[in-house]
């Protein structure tokens, strides 16, 4: 599946998952293990969330650029993930962040392959 593809497949996934009333959507690629992850809050919109447990130091410095809102820890202020707020209205802009994820911040190969997960 090419670029263009891949976005138009996420963009569906996370409409369909937002509109069924689902908590939460994930995005992984089988072969790297690497994820990203959306709260789904209510039909109004969602938050993508990428832990820093999954990201090595160079793919956490390329992702700060990307993604500067961070989740921390509320005991420790330890920086527990990167976040972005997205309205329902912008799920194509949301499709377009997780493709630039995969490909510019886990520098995967352009043929990689996604599977979702949502509940």
């Amino acid at each position: 599946m090419d670029s263009q593809h891949r976005i138009r497949w996420i963009g569906e996934m996370l409409r369909e998952s937002l509109h069924a009333g689902a908590s939460f959507i994930v995005f992984e690629n089988p072969e790297s293990e690497k994820f990203i992850q959306f709260a789904l809050i209510g039909r109004e919109g969602l938050i993508c969330d990428i832990p820093t447990t999954i990201l090595t130091g160079e793919e956490e410095e390329r992702l700060r650029e990307l993604m500067p809102d961070t989740s921390r820890d509320m005991e420790t202020g330890e920086l527990v993930s990167y976040q972005r707020w997205f309205n329902a209205e912008e799920l194509q802009r949301a499709a377009e962040l997780v493709e630039t994820i995969f490909t510019r911040i886990f520098n995967l190969p352009e043929d990689y392959t996604l599977r979702c997960l949502s509940g």
